[in-house]
């Protein structure tokens, strides 16, 4: 029996449990996909993995959250998470698991059974390829839980249960039932130099070329993974993970395994270099693993980081002596000059032909793939191409991938150009499903991006233009940079206290993780809220609400997201991902951003090296006890100033670089923008109280102030860094002569109070920090767009 028609007894299992929760006789059989061999197959994968057989009690019990049973800082949650029984609809928006108790019934399964029969007969199960049925059995059971029993847990869902017991038994028949105490190895893979190879682009066409580069390493590692299982002889159900230049595989341990692993590798790599040089590395290592680390999360944690050490040893030593040997031989095809002297004015490549493309380069010459990859950007955006054909063939317009045995080439088509020659592999899709005799992966991508009323989209000139979305305000292109806080060692330490199926729940896990990062996030891009969630908006009425944001996401996978857009409208879009990932993850897990502001001809690699240092500010918060905390976002950029640090010559000035705008999100939403429980937020209270004069912000009933008053308070704030006690006597100037702009007196109980509570927060160092900020955020907005530097 081999692996495909494995899978394909899980997936009828798993319906023929569908089936019977819902009181009804499943019609498929399950004599064309079974053998004699199949149940002690299953029976010892659920003895390997720690999985107790669902008892089939028929409590109707709904699928709690993954994160439920997650405790990344040793506590459990408070309350619990459940999912309504259903199955996924195509096109639906992300579902996000509630607090409420949720009632599931012999109802719910019937529904789930009639949306089957609709899809799905013996027949075209048969004829399906793996992964059409992998998705399949996702759509149909990925809410339902595996264990319906009273009082057990039911946080693994009927989907990752059956696609993990499908892997084990699959590596169990091609290495033998109890023949070795490891019987499996843990094979990983991690690329190296991702950030380089995206960023290293020009200005012109930006998104574009991030687009294409971003997109061309996603197809890449997983047609790695495809041509991986390919060579194993396994399916995507032991693909235990993938995102971020990052993947998981459980594999049979065999010599044979073991061997193929190293080609693949090692042709991998040489392939890289031919192509990309040194820029890209695509590390590769396996351990053997046993029913020890596939069943308890400590021996996991073990497995985990011992492989972690495999992958960083990989990256130490990449080539052997004869590519070394090559790589210091200018005559090698590595180094060899084919165009005069001259280099793509991308990569710098100069050991390929060159060719002029205008749309990239101007007046400069670029090489074939740094064209394609712009093309491919071109193509994903503009054409909304969502077919990407892997073949044999160069047919022009092509994009070269990786091959085992022969090179392959990829381009954008429609569903009308498959299978022409017969030189096709497989296919990739872009948010779409198809049903083809190819082997086909749908990768879900967030590929949001706004565009003009003639349905063009926006270039980074005019995102920076359309911040705050009126004539006044600083026009500055925002990048946002963010990712998962301490996912790695939550990983580790997560489910220290399960006992049993621990590799089922982290596989669970890293599939949620995965899921929201891709479709909650496209939703969340489009205003597409949990219900009773609010989009977050930093201005409120103040000014007309975009029913879209402008921005554009470069890229959101694995755990980190990277965007640009309209500055304002991106901080507002990082606070609504983050409450809904807190919702998500029942406040289990958390991420840290950076925010930067840019000119939009500032360089974009720049752009991604000056957030990514935020970003990295963000995770150096610290508590009152000097414990890192993390969860934060970081703003705007860095100040440069003389450090206390004494240096060795007196004489000699030390600088450092300070963030001065870093806060925990719950801090930033409640402390500088909103407020919470009646006590106001900075910013919100500024907006209610002040009259500003000469802008769309001039209000009748309120404080009258001038522009460039508001510039002298932020000065003041600025220069306050060492508690001045002069500072608070300017100050109660800036306040008195505020008072000389009260004409109404309806007004003088409302400038008493003002008066009050601005000297009260500028009394606390933590209320003046959050004030600074807040007024920072208001004379961007007010700012005069001819006045920008």
């Amino acid at each position: 029996m081999d692996s495909e028609n494995i899978v394909k007894a899980m997936f009828v299992v798993a319906i023929n449990l569908l089936y019977k929760r819902a009181g009804k006789q499943c019609k498929l059989g399950n004599k064309s996909f079974l053998d004699d061999n199949f149940q002690n197959l299953i029976d010892e994968a659920e003895n390997i993995l720690g999985i107790n057989k669902h008892k089939n009690s028929q409590g109707y019990e709904p699928l709690t959250s993954i994160f439920d049973s997650f405790a990344s800082d040793g506590k459990f949650a408070n309350q619990s998470l459940q999912y309504s029984l259903q199955a996924l609809n195509e096109g639906a928006g992300f579902i996000y698991p509630n607090t409420e108790h949720t009632r599931c019934s012999k109802n719910d399964y019937e529904k789930i059974v009639q949306k089957f029969e609709k899809e799905w007969t013996a027949e075209k199960i048969l004829a399906a390829h793996t992964n059409a049925i992998l998705h399949a059995l996702e759509q149909f059971t990925c809410m339902v839980p595996a264990d319906d029993t009273v009082g057990e847990k039911h946080d693994v869902s009927l989907y990752m249960y059956s696609k993990m017991l499908g892997a084990v038994a699959c590596c169990i028949q091609q290495c033998g039932i109890s023949q070795n105490d490891k019987q499996f190895l843990m094979v990983s893979g991690d690329i190296s130099g991702i950030q380089d190879f995206i960023y290293t682009i020009p200005s012109k066409g930006a998104l574009k070329s991030l687009r294409g580069r971003s997109f061309y390493l996603e197809i890449f590692m997983e047609n790695f993974i495809d041509e991986l299982l390919d060579e194993l002889q396994l399916t995507r159900a032991n693909l235990l993970y993938a995102g971020g230049g990052h993947f998981y595989i459980l594999a049979a341990n065999t010599e044979e395994s073991a061997d193929k692993i190293n080609k693949i590798k090692i042709a991998c790599n040489k392939w890289l270099l031919k192509h990309f040089g040194t820029k890209l590395y695509f590390a590769v290592g396996y351990l053997e693993c046993g029913k020890i680390e596939l069943q308890q999360s400590d021996a996991q944690t073990s497995l985990f980081g011992k492989i972690s050490d495999v992958l960083n040893y990989e990256k130490l030593h990449r080539y052997d002596k004869e590519e070394l040997m090559n790589l210091f031989n200018h005559e090698s095809e590595y180094n060899c000059c084919h165009d005069g002297e001259r280099e793509c004015i991308v990569c710098h490549s100069s050991s390929t032909e060159l060719m002029k493309f205008e749309k990239l380069s101007g007046d400069g010459f670029v090489c074939p793939v740094c064209k394609e990859l712009y093309k491919l950007g071109e193509n994903i955006i503009d054409e909304e191409k969502d077919v990407f054909i892997l073949t044999t063939s160069n047919k022009g317009d092509a994009l070269p991938m990786f091959g085992v045995n022969q090179e392959y080439f990829i381009y954008a088509g429609k569903e009308e150009d498959f299978c022409k020659d017969g030189r096709d592999v497989r296919i990739y899709t872009k948010n779409v499903l198809t049903d083809t005799s190819l082997p086909s992966k749908n990768l879900w991508l967030v590929d949001y991006s706004t565009r003009n009323e003639k349905g063009v989209v926006k270039s980074f000139e005019k995102l920076s233009e359309s911040s705050v979305g009126v004539e006044k305000g600083i026009k500055r292109l925002g990048v946002l940079r963010a990712d998962v806080d301490n996912l790695g060692a939550a990983f580790l330490a997560g489910f220290a206290n399960s006992k049993d199926s621990g590799l089922t729940r982290y596989a669970d896990l890293s599939n949620a993780l995965a899921v929201f990062f891709k479709k909650a996030v496209d939703d969340i891009c489009e205003g597409k809220m949990p219900n009773n969630f609010k989009r977050f908006f930093l201005f409120d009425q103040e000014v007309e609400r975009k029913e879209q944001r402008d921005i554009h996401v470069v890229y959101s996978g694995g755990d980190d997201m990277f965007f640009v857009g309209a500055w304002e409208d991106l901080l507002e879009l990082a606070v609504d991902i983050r409450r809904c990932f807190e919702k998500f993850t029942n406040s289990k897990m958390t991420f840290s951003a950076g925010l930067g502001m840019f000119h939009h001809s500032y360089p974009v690699s720049k752009m991604a090296e000056d957030t990514g240092e935020l970003e990295s500010a963000s995770k150096h918060l610290l508590d009152e006890h000097e414990k890192s905390i993390k969860n934060g976002i970081a703003l705007f950029g860095f100040n440069t100033e003389i450090s206390d640090k004494k240096t060795k010559d007196s004489k000699e000035k030390e600088y450092e670089y300070r963030c001065d705008h870093i806060y925990q999100w719950d801090e930033f939403i409640d402390g500088v923008c909103v407020g919470k429980g009646g006590k106001p937020g900075k910013l919100k209270y500024l907006l209610d109280n002040l009259s500003i004069k000469d802008t769309l912000l001039e209000r009748k009933n309120k404080i009258l102030v001038g522009k460039g008053q508001l510039y002298n308070l932020m000065e003041l704030l600025e220069e306050d860094k060492n508690k001045d006690k002069m500072n608070l006597a300017r100050m109660a100037y800036w306040l008195g002569r505020l008072q000389s702009n009260v004409r109404d007196d309806n007004l003088i109980k409302q400038y008493d109070d003002f008066t009050k509570q601005m000297y009260e927060w500028f009394c606390a160092d933590k209320d003046k920090h959050q004030l600074r900020t807040a007024i920072t955020l208001l004379v961007y907005y007010l700012r005069d767009t001819e006045k920008e530097g």
